[in-house]
């Protein structure tokens, strides 16, 4: 039995484990080090949610790990910064009540019409897309294969929104591995810059052989990713750097069992970009 959707802010991505349905989200460090995820993948991600950018987590079947994929990620999101669960009617009524200083990440359970009062569909996914285009940025989860079929989702019907809203709303899109042979984790990460194909850009994708994540040009990632905030392609493929390296770092300390006792989002915390 799923615990109802909490009307309320909570302040960590723990307090959502028991509503998203997951038996606990891996620790980042732990997904990288298992090769679900990779560091230059986990610091592109970062680097979006930094500037708060929404990220959709995507797979076509059932029980891919979508959710706990996306809340795994949500340490990645600045810390302070508390977290609105979303599913059922979109809570606007809350949302005009909260203070402009404590604005929270969204987090939407999945986008479907599966389970009502948990799940968000109809006019409520506008609303949503409305929020972000606010300022409000959102993680979610929802079915779909590719990149495309996840805008497709949006854009397509049933809901048929607007195309604009669309292409607005969606910054980054990761979708999972679906096969047994490749196991579970991330396939390929893209941005969306409009809901058209062409502009939906991706910027690295799992290879079966040689089973390692393949990447973008790095001229093209740091343009692209350059788009969120107006920032020199230069100075974004530095940071990127700057972010893997202190990945690679934490992953390597956090291997020995003494030294994870500090929480992962505090650790996160330390970063700070030259």
């Amino acid at each position: 039995m799923f615990a109802p959707t909490p009307g309320r802010l909570v302040p960590e991505p723990e307090d959502l484990i028991e509503w998203m349905g997951v038996e606990g989200a891996f620790d980042l460090d732990e997904s990288i080090r298992m090769g679900s995820l990779d560091a230059r993948l986990v610091a592109t991600i970062w680097y979006g949610l930094a500037r708060r950018r929404s990220l959709v987590v995507a797979a076509g079947p059932r029980l891919a790990g979508k959710s706990t994929t996306a809340l795994t990620l949500l340490a990645l999101v600045p810390a302070g910064t508390p977290f609105l669960p979303v599913g059922g009617a979109f809570p606007a009524d809350l949302l005009n009540s909260i203070d402009a200083g404590s604005a929270p990440y969204l987090v939407v359970n999945e986008v479907s019409s599966g389970i009502p009062g948990r799940y968000l569909w109809g006019d409520d996914v506008r609303s949503l897309l409305l929020a972000r285009e606010g300022g409000l940025p959102f993680v979610g989860t929802l079915h779909a294969s590719t990149p495309g079929e996840v805008v497709e989702t949006f854009s397509g019907p049933p809901l048929m929104l607007d195309p604009e809203l669309v292409a607005g709303s969606l910054d980054m899109v990761l979708n999972l591995r679906e096969s047994r042979r490749d196991g579970h984790g991330a396939r390929a990460l893209a941005l969306v810059g409009s809901v058209e194909r062409p502009g939906i850009r991706e910027l690295m994708r799992w290879a079966p052989e040689p089973r390692r994540f393949k990447h973008a040009d790095e001229r093209e990632i740091g343009a692209a990713l350059g788009k969120f905030d107006d920032s020199n392609p230069d100075q974004v493929i530095e940071e990127l750097s700057q972010r893997t390296s202190f990945l690679e770092g934490l992953v390597a300390r956090r291997s020995d069992a003494s030294a994870r006792n500090t929480r992962l989002r505090d650790e996160l915390r330390a970063f700070n970009p030259a």
